[in-house]
């Protein structure tokens, strides 16, 4: 797979990243399909909200489709910016002030960790774009310049971490639970499904470009990819509200997506396809999360609340049971080929020892999401009301559900979208 189809001094359009936007649009689209089902009382500053919404969306755009330094971080200031101000538009929650102050600092932190490590590959080498920087990496005779260079090492830890805190890995994952559990459930689902994706998508480019010829970059990557898989598995099993739930199984799913990307080539397929896959699932969560909301009057915040509700809604229990297996990587649903290529891509490079631990993890993980499921369907209760959906949010979440089920039917035409 071609890392540059097209490229000048500013912009870079390539397959991959190609494939990302295409889904940030269709996710976006979905996702404001879904909005309209929300009652009113969710909807305080709507459009001041949906504006900004846009904004940030056109920053993830830019952001994956930026060649040079300088683009590239008025992107992801763009972005920034306008997430930090989604984040501190509940003017009137307590929580959801702290939770953006946390998060408006770390993210200031990482973009000039980011900032710090652009001016030192400029010191260096004089370089001021991702194509430059590529074309000089492949074309090094002597590797050991680069070994001998400590600012060049420095920068390239620099971005890697600033990437990690963009991406709420473990241990740089403080300010993601408190900004989920802090904002209204349509902005948590807005933070878990775009901006994460976005970057996801930027650091595949920026690892492909140079990050990838430092080895011990990929065993940093090992290492810290485990370390996130065990403690959002064993963080989560403590959570009693569903937002915190979401955000410690982020940290842990994200966890596989890092160790794809330490497999090297052989991770870019499953680094692919958990991304996307992950992303769908989140959007099929958060569409069932929109209909409790419509259904309760409510905003639903512990997992108690969801005592018994078969009794109100089968289908849609059903539909987040099918939801929590598939990320529980119970065959043959989506979530269980995404981390099926994760190992498959470890198994190819040998690494049996984090193969051990990222299956017993697994296995732990499994713990809280059977008990949602539980607490769906086995949990006595007394309620009896019969709800109504409106047709366009319930098609949308039929059609993702659906997805999710027949993933594997699928699957022939998923990888060759993705090697096309």
């Amino acid at each position: 797979m071609d890392v540059f189809s097209f490229y000048s001094y500013h912009i870079v359009v390539s397959y991959p990243l190609f494939l990302y936007k295409l889904v940030i649009v269709i996710l976006s689209f979905s996702y404001f399909c879904l909005l309209i089902g929300l009652p009113s009382y969710t909807k305080n500053f709507f459009y001041e909200i949906i504006l900004i919404m846009l904004l940030a969306l056109w920053g993830m755009l830019l952001l994956l489709s930026s060649n040079s330094f300088i683009f590239f971080f008025s992107a992801l200031e763009l972005q920034s910016l306008s997430l930090y101000l989604l984040a501190a538009s509940s003017r009137t929650s307590i929580y959801s002030v702290e939770a953006s102050f946390k998060y408006f600092i770390l993210g200031a932190v990482s973009s000039c960790l980011m900032l710090f490590a652009f001016s030192l590959i400029y010191f260096t080498l004089g370089l001021s774009s991702f194509s430059d920087l590529h074309y000089w990496f492949a074309s090094l005779i002597d590797f050991s310049y680069v070994l001998n260079t400590s600012w060049l090492f420095m920068a390239a830890f620099l971005i890697t971490i600033a990437f990690l805190f963009k991406l709420a890995i473990a241990p740089f994952h403080n300010w993601s639970p408190d900004l989920y559990d802090g904002v209204p459930l349509y902005l948590t689902a807005f933070f878990v499904l775009f901006p994460k994706l976005s970057i996801a998508g930027v650091f595949y480019y920026v690892y492909t470009t140079f990050l990838s010829f430092f080895d011990i970059i990929n065993l940093f990557f090992l290492v810290i990819g485990t370390f996130s898989c065990v403690f959002g598995a064993v963080a989560a099993i403590a959570q009693k509200r569903i937002k915190r739930l979401i955000a410690y199984s982020g940290i842990s799913n994200f966890g596989f997506l890092i160790l794809a990307l330490a497999c090297g080539t052989t991770g870019i397929f499953s680094y692919l396809s958990f991304s996307f896959i992950y992303a769908f699932l989140s959007l099929n969560l958060f569409a069932i999360l929109f209909f409790l909301v419509s259904f309760q009057t409510y905003e639903v915040n512990n997992l108690a609340e969801l005592t018994s509700f078969y009794k109100t809604a089968p289908l849609l229990s059903f539909l987040l049971a099918l939801n929590f297996f598939s990320n529980a990587a119970v065959p043959p649903l989506a979530g269980f080929f995404s981390k099926f290529f994760v190992l498959l891509s470890l198994v190819e490079m040998n690494l049996y020892f984090f193969i051990i631990i990222i299956l017993l993890t697994t296995i732990v993980s499994a713990f809280y999401y059977i008990r949602v499921v539980k607490t769906l369907f086995f949990v006595k209760t007394s309620a009896n009301t019969v709800y109504t959906v409106e047709i366009l949010p319930s098609s949308i979440l039929l059609l993702f559900s659906l997805a999710n089920v027949f993933f594997v039917l699928f699957l022939p035409f998923f990888s060759f979208l993705l090697f096309f």
